[in-house]
């Protein structure tokens, strides 16, 4: 099978890619993305002959030359350069380089591996996981390690090339051979096949050296390429590019929009080869954020799709752009068969480059003019170890557009093409389910979805055996061993299998064999499907029979032994009190597994639990406690508990559980009316008065049944326990901080900076990142948020805020700010290893966001100050980071013995904290930066905020904060709250100006100044509250004051509702609890060392300037929150 004459490099790939670069060595042939992801590297001829002559010497050493029967090497590796040299550098060995998937299984990989008689493996250090598995599964191979580019690149280590020009890559002449060059096996493929296996296939010199038939050979061509070098599209590409003497220009990855356009518009490509998901994700995101950068891709002289279909629509709007998009069609067994016709703008139509002596058509509608495709075996280039047969079927079907004209339209077989482009051969898994007596029949479909769905019709007779737990016992049984026969990327989750009720039509079937006819049953099943997947994505609990477990021993075990499962693992691993009291995600668990156990959970303890509780609650003693929690209140309050749950679930029309019980009626969607109905229905119940007032006072189903039971004095219980939850979640914190290690101190700071921002959609963030983008000292700047690897939330952010995101847009163009999707509760703050890297070498983190929810307690926000500890690690790697940390009033509302908040770290006690859970999470953060400057050395700035309000140049605020809402209530009924207080508001865009320079990044700082400074970002030119009043007066908005609780009911009245839309059914419950309670709480923060350090707060305007004023409430306006006349 793999032997073949190499007496002469002449005709071979190999040495066809060593002439060109011989041929002219100064020319560029790779571009590839450099250290800082916002350029290209490039690498020439010289380069590139150096580096493979290099890397092929290393493998000689470390594998041995080849044996005519021993020429495979498995090669795993994630794309990027070092890939390619690493590739060409096997072949120079006269390797065989068995190029493997790392989303494969691993199932599938040892049997690729054993079945091409693979003598070692070639792996890169990020496929570690993989490797440990496959050196179990395939004792005695030999791995080696695949060499880094760093390694490959480096000067000094690579023999510099001749004067002469004669040196290559140094290619080995095979010994013993017997067959021609042209048919020499060169590389190994695989695909998906009709068994559980990938399907082997070998490709020769004649199936690399095969012309494409449509490139333009006129100018030397450079093409982009987004596409893994492991598939064969990636393959053709790159072999193709460089034989043709042009260049290959690889991208970075993760791929966003934005990046991909801007790395087009530096690299000047001729063409591009895209997936079809990539080509869709730039469309949408062209149409709706970047029309403008439309002539980006209609500048190249053609973009080629193929892998999958690309949707009608898809295409369609891009050449309607003037995009030159064309489709190709092919296969790893025949190459590329089908081309676009030139010159046309039917980018979807196809004719065959190939002698149509070599293809043929079988009729399967005549009618609709559909066809099927075979291609003889004998074509040049056909792979090898496909078949012994004269014609072999693509199994894919084809529309006659007109003679000699085709248009794709999908399988004949069974086979799923999922819109990533990966395949899913759904049969063996159909057949795993259909070994079970309980399984009468199952369907798998997931066409143009990024994952699988099954459909699971029960045999009537076998079911009758179990009970409605066992049955899905079974079920999910099932699930595992079918997935045990699938790739990774054709597995199914839990939640995508859904049992079908009985009394179901069974599925379309033939009539000859009784096989189910897959289209027709997709048809029929449509709609489940659809809302099978939208229940997925939105994270609704999965259905199915529940179960009951007594003890929290019980709960722990059961969170042990599924979350082992999810991960993979021996659940004897996870019994440790150490690993009990680590995060999963440490330990782990992804987002998707932190989805499947949240599922698994909800089922066995009886209750729809919140989404993101795995990530509240991320260690299995936390998890275990909450759970238990749930399951165990007082008695003697359960019956009112749930009539209050009951009565508000039929207002709303919507489920309730206790895992609601402590979130605000009015976040859940209850309005000033709903809290009307409730009150009448309880005191019909109670047979006493319930005043609307007492649900807006005591707004979740714990607080209104306490009061409503007169046990009010829970809330002394309530806020004990939340203390000792408080310390103990900063007693976890401390310990991990404990076991970080400390960088060796930096005294000088970076000429230039590179910051990592989070919260940049925010109010604060929206100005910091406007603010960033006009410092020349900043070279770099990552936004972490949740969602897409892009910057459309800041871009309307700074829209809405600023009035103008031009300048945002421009800096993403040029490659100086990057949207990076990240859950910063995950390990490495849940972004891929290669983006994780490029934020080890960030000089600034600047934490902005949090969730900012009042009724939410404290333990709700361990994830979000795992998150904090996340940061702090990062901030360990690479080189010392200072920590600029956004924190609150709230962490120090009640300073001990005093009427002011000194400008100091907070007490070691919780209780100076205001009684939100909220606050008493900053507090616990401000604790853990204040540690991890002393035990790590960390440059820790502590911003503690009061109220920020709209900025001073277009007035913007948050329209659901809650000042905003008062301020504009006041201009639309004439009255506002009398409150005893000093107003120490300070404008947004002046507080991200403050805080930049008080960290340093406006100015020079002392060298000797603490590692630990707290500031205080408020107002020190204060005024009463009845000078706001008086400056609104002034711009003409007549105002009278009324006493807290008379202005409470005034416009909580439904009629005054009406003519105020500044006041939100949400804000409602909220004004109550600020202006009873919280807002007398709190003292004032002191600002004497913060004027004193920062000029922006020195020369802050007065707080009742009436020209800020008159600003702020032209941005109500804006916002429609005041009345029209």
């Amino acid at each position: 099978m793999l032997a073949g004459d190499l007496t002469s490099n002449d005709g071979s790939v190999i040495g066809s890619v060593e002439q060109v670069l011989q041929r002219n060595p100064d020319d560029p042939y790779i571009l590839y993305p450099d250290a800082t992801r916002t350029g290209h590297s490039s690498l020439d001829g010289h380069q590139l002959i150096n580096a493979v002559r290099y890397g092929a010497e290393k493998y000689q050493a470390a594998i041995g030359p080849t044996r005519e029967t021993d020429r495979v090497v498995a090669y795993l590796s994630s794309s990027h350069v070092s890939y390619f040299i690493n590739l060409l550098s096997l072949m120079t060995n006269d390797y065989v380089p068995l190029l493997l998937s790392p989303r494969n299984a691993t199932a599938g990989m040892v049997d690729l591996i054993q079945r091409s008689k693979a003598v070692a493996l070639v792996y890169e250090t990020g496929q570690s996981h993989i490797v440990q598995q496959l050196r179990k599964d395939v004792p005695g191979l030999n791995m080696v390690e695949a060499i880094q580019s760093e390694e490959l690149l480096s000067d000094g280590k690579n023999e510099s090339m001749k004067e002469d020009g004669n040196v290559g890559f140094g290619i080995k002449q095979a010994v013993g051979a017997t067959d021609n060059l042209a048919d020499r096996v060169i590389l190994a493929m695989h695909s998906s096949g009709s068994t559980a296996f990938p399907k082997l296939r070998y490709w020769t010199n004649r199936s690399m050296m095969a012309d494409w038939g449509y490139d333009d050979k006129s100018h030397r061509q450079r093409t982009f390429l987004p596409a893994p070098l492991f598939h064969a599209l990636g393959v053709w590409a790159g072999f193709s590019t460089l034989r043709a003497s042009g260049a290959l220009i690889l991208a970075s990855f993760p791929f966003s929009p934005a990046a991909l356009l801007t790395a087009m518009q530096k690299t000047a490509p001729t063409k591009s080869v895209l997936a079809p998901s990539v080509l869709e994700d730039l469309v949408g995101f062209l149409d709706t954020t970047a029309p403008d950068r439309w002539s980006i891709l209609s500048s190249l002289d053609s973009i080629l799709v193929g892998g999958a279909p690309c949707p009608q629509e898809i295409g369609d709007r891009a050449v309607e752009r003037g995009v030159g998009l064309k489709s190709i069609y092919g296969s790893t067994e025949a190459g590329i068969l089908l081309g676009p016709e030139p010159d046309s703008n039917e980018w979807n139509v196809l004719r065959p480059i190939v002698d149509e002596q070599y293809i043929k058509w079988q009729v399967v509608n005549k009618e609709r003019g559909i066809y099927r495709m075979f291609v003889k075996t004998s074509l040049e280039g056909f792979a090898k170890g496909v078949t012994d047969e004269e014609w072999y079927d693509t199994n894919d079907l084809f529309k006659q557009i007109r003679p000699g004209f085709w248009m794709y339209r999908g399988r004949a077989d069974d086979i799923l093409v999922h819109i990533t482009g990966e395949k899913t051969n759904p049969v063996p898994m159909e057949l795993s389910f259909r070994t079970h007596p309980l399984i009468h029949e199952a369907v798998i479909l997931g066409q143009d979805r990024f994952q699988t769905c099954a459909f699971i019709l029960l045999d009537r007779q076998e079911v009758l055996k179990y009970s409605p737990l066992e049955v899905m016992d079974h079920v999910y049984q099932a699930v595992e061993d079918a997935n045990e026969l699938a790739p990774q990327h054709s597995r199914l989750v839990k939640e995508l299998v859904e049992v079908l009720p009985f009394g179901h039509d069974d599925f379309p079937r033939t009539e000859s064999k009784r096989n189910v006819i897959r289209q027709r049953a997709a048809l029929l099943l449509k709609e489940r499907e659809n809302a099978l997947y939208e229940r997925y994505e939105k994270g609704l609990s999965a259905q199915g029979p529940k179960q009951e477990l007594v003890a929290q021993g019980d709960l722990t075990d059961f969170i042990v032994k599924t979350a082992a499962k999810i991960m993979g693992r021996d659940a004897k691993t996870l019994t440790d009190a150490q690993d009990q009291h680590t995060s999963l995600f440490e330990l782990g668990l992804d987002s998707l597994g932190a989805t499947q156990l949240r599922n698994e959970l909800a089922r066995v303890v009886n209750y729809d639990l919140p989404r993101d509780v795995v990530f509240n609650y991320s260690s299995i003693h936390d998890l275990a406690s909450y759970l238990n929690s749930l399951r165990h209140e007082p008695t003697s309050l359960e019956d009112l508990r749930r009539a209050i749950r009951d009565e508000v679930a039929a207002i709303l029309k919507k489920s309730m559980d206790t895992s609601l019980d402590d979130v605000s009626f009015f976040e859940i969607g209850l309005d000033s009316l709903g809290a009307t109905t409730l009150g009448n229905r309880l005191a019909k119940i109670l047979g006493k008065d319930v005043k609307r007032d007492i649900i807006f006072d005591h707004s979740t189903v714990s607080g209104l049944a306490s009061t409503l039971s007169g046990t009010i004095g829970d809330d002394n219980l309530a806020s004990t326990k939340q203390l000792t939850k408080a310390q103990d979640l900063l007693k976890k914190y401390l310990s991990r901080i404990s076991s970080l290690t400390p960088l060796p101190a930096d005294t000088s700071p970076p000429d230039r900076r590179r910051i990592l921002l989070t919260g940049s959609t925010g109010a604060l963030g929206t100005e910091l990142l406007g603010s960033l983008l006009a410092l020349p000292n900043v070279d770099k700047i990552y936004c972490l948020h949740r969602g897409s690897n892009d910057l459309q939330r800041e871009i309307k952010s700074f829209a809405s805020r600023l009035g103008d995101a031009s300048i945002l847009e421009q800096a993403e163009a040029e490659g100086r700010v990057y949207g990076v999707a990240a859950k910063l509760e995950e390990d490495r703050l849940g972004v891929g290893e290669e983006t994780y890297k490029l934020l080890e070498d960030v000089t600034d983190i600047l934490h902005v966001g949090w969730p900012v929810n009042w009724s939410f307690p404290v333990e709700a926000f361990d994830g979000t100050l795992n998150g904090v500890f996340n940061l702090l690690r990062l901030s360990t790697h690479q080189r010392p980071k200072a920590f600029h940390f956004i924190s609150s009033i709230a962490a120090y509302a009640r300073p001990p013995g005093r009427p002011t908040i000194p400008e100091e770290p907070v007490p070691n006690n919780p209780a100076y904290a205001s009684k939100m859970g909220y606050g008493v999470s900053k507090w616990i953060a401000e604790r853990m930066l204040e540690n991890a400057s002393s035990e790590l050395g960390t440059k820790v700035n502590i911003f503690r905020c009061g109220q920020l309000s709209g900025n001073t140049t277009h007035g913007a605020w948050n329209r659901t904060d809650f000042w905003a809402g008062v301020l504009a209530s006041g201009v639309n009924l004439g009255v506002l709250p009398d409150i005893p207080s000093q107003i120490d508001w300070l404008p947004v865009d002046i507080a991200a100006n403050a805080i930049l320079e008080l960290a340093g990044l406006t100015k020079t700082t002392d060298q000797n100044e603490p590692n630990l400074n707290v500031y205080h970002i408020a107002n020190p030119h204060r005024a009463p509250w009845s000078s706001i009043c008086t400056a609104i007066n002034n711009l003409g908005h007549p105002i009278s004051v009324l006493p807290i609780q008379s202005w409470l009911s005034l416009v909580s009245d439904p009629n005054n509702r009406k003519r105020d839309p500044a006041i939100t059914d949400q804000l409602i419950p909220v004004l109550h609890q600020m202006l009873l309670g919280d807002l007398n709480d709190m003292a004032d923060l002191e600002t004497t060392k913060t004027e004193q350090a920062s000029s922006h707060i020195r020369e802050s305007i007065n707080a009742a300037d009436e020209q800020y004023w008159r600003t702020v409430i032209g941005s109500f306006e804006k916002m429609n929150m005041l009345k029209h006349a």
